[in-house]
């Protein structure tokens, strides 16, 4: 953020929530196969969770845009790339108080 790389600043935020949420899979003995399953599985394991899945359902979301930037060279903007950030900072602890 502070040299103004907003795709890069995204895709590490995407990465951080990515790892959050396979440490969150780890905990309950499952593994990764492919973002949008570990989401859905997430999804129905914390069901009960509502904050947390409010940060399962943008981490969704992120997903798309992250396929854009990582694949197709879109950039993205502060605004978003500051959200992903505040929103990876957020899910980080919430997973870390779960495990």
């Amino acid at each position: 953020m502070k040299i103004k790389l907003w795709d890069v600043a995204f895709l590490m935020a995407y990465n951080s929530m990515f790892h959050s949420a396979r440490a969150l899979l780890f905990k309950n003995n499952l593994k990764e196969r492919s973002h949008q399953a570990m989401i859905t599985a997430l999804k129905e394991l914390y069901s009960a969770e509502k904050e947390l899945l409010h940060f399962l359902n943008a981490f969704s979301s992120y997903k798309v845009s992250r396929h854009a930037i990582q694949y197709s060279g879109s950039l993205c903007s502060e605004t978003d790339a500051a959200e992903a950030l505040s929103d990876a900072k957020e899910f980080l602890k919430k997973a870390e108080k779960i495990i």
